[in-house]
């Protein structure tokens, strides 16, 4: 099936007001523990799933020292440069902290739940 923008706006216009607002009150949990980490069973090979530290670690770089590249290290603002500057204003307003890097994902999560609805 292709999916056309009426077919988009048709298969959103379903889904009940009220299951949006489940959906953004269940999500309002996560706010209660910003500093918890993922848990690392979660599979048999224990890999975690998502390493926010390790992503932010170029826009932490350029906040305290003015410049993007590590050299021999992983650079994510060569592969992710709109990321990276979109931890900056969180990092302003909340220091470099971890706490800015998981409020950064949640606030775009809430947004893009937002945009996706209307």
């Amino acid at each position: 099936m292709k999916w056309t923008k009426r077919a988009l706006s048709d298969f959103y216009s379903h889904i009940p007001p009220a299951l949006i607002v489940l959906i953004m009150l269940l999500s309002l949990v996560r706010l209660f523990h910003l500093e918890a980490d993922f848990p690392s069973n979660i599979t048999p090979c224990t890999v975690l799933y998502t390493d926010e530290g390790w992503y932010a670690n170029n826009a932490l770089v350029y906040f305290l020292t003015g410049h993007w590249h590590v050299p021999h290290d992983i650079n994510f603002a060569v592969s992710l440069p709109v990321l990276q500057l979109v931890y900056i204003p969180f990092f302003l307003l909340l220091g470099p902290t971890m706490l800015a890097v998981r409020l950064t994902v949640v606030v775009f999560f809430f947004f893009s739940l937002i945009l996706m609805y209307k």
